[in-house]
């Protein structure tokens, strides 16, 4: 029959309520032996489960010990319904230590099903759930001189077991776990309360070997305890005591942080030393690990990682080198300075048999030096002549060279010296006669000198007057590196480093700041004045005239075949142009007498008159007209976009070096605006345009033509009163049209201001 516990508290019984629990078990040898369950490989192979509660019955009596595992089951004793509900586990820790599995299967499911276990020396272990430990145990400090002792009483099979036929006649036994729990509650306890008064009793139902039992833990005084036994003995109840119940030592979970260990090199240590401690080391940290365990266990923890996590000695390598020019007695007599001062921790032994080797026990770091000492040391030695004058070793410091690449130097231009260079440091060892020696310190006076520097770099800042500083810091700077392009390779010092002059703009105050050597700002000092020039202006007088083309008719003028002194006429492409020169006399026409003639004659109207000054190379706009808003659709977003209409003339004048002017003129007309009647947006519009250039001295005056318009008018005139009679009024009207063209004349007048100052 499965084990099962039942827990029942009566009124009265004193419940202590306390944090979880953790079981331990003591150091004794059983408790470190491999688990056996008798289970075969097969089955382990195949992932074999079983209920929690049967495997920690199977381990508990593998190492001799008898289990008390607490289960509630309903009247149907069905055990998938059994309390609490324990899961299914594989059974993979076959040949492993005892301890070690036990304790890890509470710390994985002990907090998960809230279960703990109690250990009552010599070999009795109770498994339940945590509140049902706490209610068999009490803290000393809160049961004064009174203890807590557990007994084990065994229950009258017949309050229990009965004998049932089944419907196929079949005899059965039957076991009643409620008789059992009945037994205790209505006849063992009133019996033992009226026998010995004043005792507070947990209690619970468990199985052993079969049978029922009522495990008992009895809170009492030391006499009230003998005279608890000694009912019990007269009454003929079977039943033993078991050792005293103690409260487990709260455990703790700290966090540790190695320096130079890890967890894993010292894990097997740790559990030897301190086996009841619960160790986690991180999976992403291995320096760092949870510990489970007691207060006392972690002060032994702490002075153990104080041992243990301590740097690791470097290790010590063993090498043998091959001499190629010296033997290794030679070797050691040129090596022992150099290792007594920079290698004091390495060994240089001799290799038996060998006399062009030697082995020397260093570590990898020191292994990597002697190598290059050694390659610097293993050379031939140098055969001196029978008349050699005595040879003198010096050493002589480097400043600014490279004693890797002077020394072969010095080697080849002073034969006979035998040069080396000190490992780590700028020096040269010279070993030479006087003589050689001198010539060395005259090579090393020069070639160990200073990197030659550049010419002085100096600042200066120029306030201009006319010209914008950003403007003129670009052209400035390219005038610059032109300059620089154009130095000849001879002149130029490779050694000395060049730097390239920087002109800075300060817009703010329309200054220049320019860094360079005196030859670039002597350059830019003779630029300066040449560019910061006062720009000249040209004032011009535009004039828009509309006229009559009928008026050639009335006047007889033609304006392919206009002649005179002071105008110029051609004819373009694009509509008429003429040049007319005020200055002179007036031999043929004065092109704005006529106009204004035409003007009061009603045959011309002046549409604009602006007189505006540009500077040089500026363009003048002028516009007599209006601004619509046209609708544009730019990815599914609508916008209104202005256009302008009516008369736009746009001249930029350019003064050239013989004191003429260039205009360029561009004259646009635009209008009979046609709008859609559902959105209001412009459709259609009329547009011309005149574009030309031209050249005119001082004073004179263009005129533009061919930009020509026709308006349409439509007169009706009739008999008054009979004319407006329905139907016969048509007699006594008539209707006529009238077409009327137009021609747009841009007269232009170009002067050059004059400045009134000098600078």
């Amino acid at each position: 029959m499965r084990t099962a516990l039942m827990k029942l508290v009566i009124p009265g019984l004193l419940v202590l309520g306390m944090g979880t629990l953790a079981g331990s078990l003591p150091q004794e040898p059983r408790f470190d032996a491999k688990v056996d369950l008798k289970v075969s490989e097969s089955q382990v192979r195949a992932g074999l489960t079983m209920p929690l509660d049967v495997v920690l019955e199977a381990l508990a009596r593998s190492v001799g010990l008898q289990p008390l595992i607490y289960r509630a089951y309903d009247a149907s004793g069905d055990p998938a319904k059994a309390q609490p509900p324990l899961p299914n586990i594989k059974l993979d820790f076959q040949g492993k230590p005892f301890r070690e599995v036990w304790d890890l299967l509470f710390a994985t499911y002990g907090t998960q099903f809230n279960l703990d276990y109690l250990f009552l020396p010599p070999d009795v272990v109770v498994v339940a759930p945590t509140q049902v430990i706490t209610a068999l145990v009490d803290a000393p400090s809160r049961t004064g001189a009174m203890e807590r002792k557990p007994y084990l009483v065994a229950i009258p099979e017949i309050a229990y077991r009965r004998t049932e036929t089944d419907a196929q006649g079949q005899a059965r036994t039957v076991v009643n776990i409620d008789g059992a729990k009945a037994w205790v509650q209505n006849d063992l306890l009133p019996f033992l309360s009226r026998e010995a008064s004043g005792l507070s009793v947990n209690w619970i139902v468990v199985e052993e070997g079969g049978k029922l039992r009522a495990l008992l833990s009895v809170l009492a005084t030391p006499e009230q305890h003998t005279r608890f036994s000694d009912i019990l003995q007269r009454a003929g109840i079977d039943f033993r005591p078991l050792p005293a119940l103690t409260l487990p030592k709260p455990r703790v979970e700290r966090t540790y942080v190695l320096t130079h260990s890890t967890f894993p090199e010292i894990l097997s240590f740790l559990q030897t030393q301190v086996p009841n401690a619960q160790v986690a080391v991180v999976p992403t940290d291995p320096k760092r690990a949870l510990i489970i365990a007691t207060e006392e266990d972690h002060a032994r923890i702490a002075e153990l990682l104080k041992v243990a996590d301590v740097p690791k000695p470097t290790p010590v390598v063993r090498r043998v080198y091959a001499l190629q020019n010296l033997t290794f007695q030679e070797a050691q007599e040129r090596l022992k300075p150099v290792l007594e001062r920079e290698l004091k921790g390495a060994r240089l032994e001799a290799v038996p048999g060998n006399p062009k080797a030697l082995l020397l026990e260093a570590t990898e770091a020191d292994q990597v030096l002697f190598a290059e000492l050694l390659k610097a040391a293993d050379v031939p030695p140098q055969v001196a002549p029978p008349t050699q004058e005595a040879t003198v070793r010096r050493l002589y410091p480097l400043r600014f060279a490279d004693a890797e690449k002077v020394a072969p130097f010095l080697a080849r231009e002073v034969p006979g010296i035998v040069v080396q260079t000190v490992p780590g440091q700028p020096v040269l060892s010279v070993r030479g006669t006087e003589k050689q020696l001198s010539e060395v310190e005259t090579l090393l006076a020069q070639i160990d000198r200073a990197p030659e520097q550049g010419p002085p770099v100096f600042q200066r800042s120029y306030q201009l007057s006319n010209a914008k500083a950003a403007d003129l810091a670009k052209v400035l700077q390219e005038a610059l590196q032109a300059r620089q392009a154009q130095v000849p390779q001879s002149q130029a010092q490779p050694q000395a480093p060049t730097r390239q002059a920087t002109v800075v703009a300060d817009e703010r105050t329309n200054t220049l700041i320019v860094t360079g050597t005196q030859e670039d700002l002597a350059l830019v000092e003779g630029l300066i004045p040449k560019l910061d020039q006062a720009v000249p202006q040209v004032n011009l007088r535009v004039r828009i005239q509309e006229v009559q083309s009928n008026f050639t008719r009335n006047l007889g003028i033609k304006w392919n075949t206009i002649a005179g002194g002071n105008v110029a006429a051609s004819i373009l492409d694009s509509g008429l142009s003429l040049i007319f020169d005020s200055t002179r006399s007036l031999a043929a026409l004065n092109i704005l007498a006529t106009l204004e003639a035409l003007q009061r004659q009603g045959l011309s109207r002046a549409l604009r008159d602006v007189n505006q000054t540009v500077l040089n190379n500026q363009t003048a706009r002028l516009q007599s007209g209006e601004t619509f808003l046209i609708r544009r659709v730019v990815d599914d977003r609508v916008e209104r976009v202005p256009f302008d209409i009516g008369i736009i003339v746009e001249v930029t004048p350019q003064i050239t070096a013989d004191g003429q002017i260039l205009l360029n003129i561009k004259a646009e007309v635009s209008g009979n605006v046609q709008r859609n009647p559902v959105d209001g947006d412009v459709d259609r519009f009329t547009k011309q345009v005149v574009t030309t250039t031209l050249r005119v001295r001082d004073g004179q005056t263009v005129v533009l033509g061919g930009l020509t318009s026709q308006e349409n008018t439509q007169v009706q005139q009739g008999v008054p009163l009979l004319m407006d009679i329905p139907l016969i009024g048509e007699l006594f009207k008539q209707r006529s049209q009238e077409t009327t063209d137009r021609e747009l004349l841009v007269v232009i007048t170009a002067d050059i201001v004059k400045e009134t100052a000098s600078r």
